[in-house]
């Protein structure tokens, strides 16, 4: 069976656009000053070709944070024996982004849904990819327990004897 790879592009479209205006910039080098425009334009396409993600075996239910130049996938094998399920988290992303001299700021707030795997007790948990709609990330997880043979779960994180008598006092 063939390896499952994942990968994480959730800021696929800023590295496409840095990528961009470095290819132009080291063009321009190139012409101008030669010898270090060879070498921006080896980074900039060097940054093209970086990829990372996750990738699973699940002959032998293992999976690895991979990074990739060129193709060549580098990275340490970890067992898949710790995760039993699939949660999927909804989650706030909040940021701010301020301008130069504090003229201007944009901030921004999107939600998005997290697919994970987790332990037993919902404590440990190994994020796969965030999407934009439900439907997307139920759809995904269901590809991956047919791949992987890890239930969808509700989340149900299990309780510690200190956080039970926390709440308890609150009411």
């Amino acid at each position: 069976m063939k390896n499952l790879v994942i990968h994480h592009d959730e800021f696929s479209s800023t590295k496409y656009g840095f990528s961009f205006v470095a290819l132009l910039v080291s063009l321009l080098f190139l012409a101008a000053i030669p010898p270090i425009g060879l070498i921006l334009l080896l980074l900039s396409i060097t940054l093209v070709f970086y990829e990372v993600g996750i990738e699973f075996n699940p002959e032998e239910k293992r999976y690895r944070y991979f990074k990739s130049y060129f193709g060549n996938k580098t990275g340490a094998w970890k067992t898949l024996d710790e995760f039993k399920a699939q949660i999927i988290l909804k989650k706030n992303l909040k940021g701010q982004v301020i301008g130069p001299r504090l003229v201007a700021s944009v901030s921004y707030k999107k939600i998005v849904y997290d697919v994970n795997l987790t332990n037993e007790s919902h404590r440990q948990r190994l994020s796969l990819k965030k999407f934009k709609e439900l439907d997307a990330a139920k759809h995904f997880a269901k590809k991956i327990e047919e791949k992987l043979s890890i239930p969808l779960e509700n989340y149900k994180p299990v309780l510690s004897e200190q956080t039970r008598m926390r709440r308890a006092k609150r009411g």
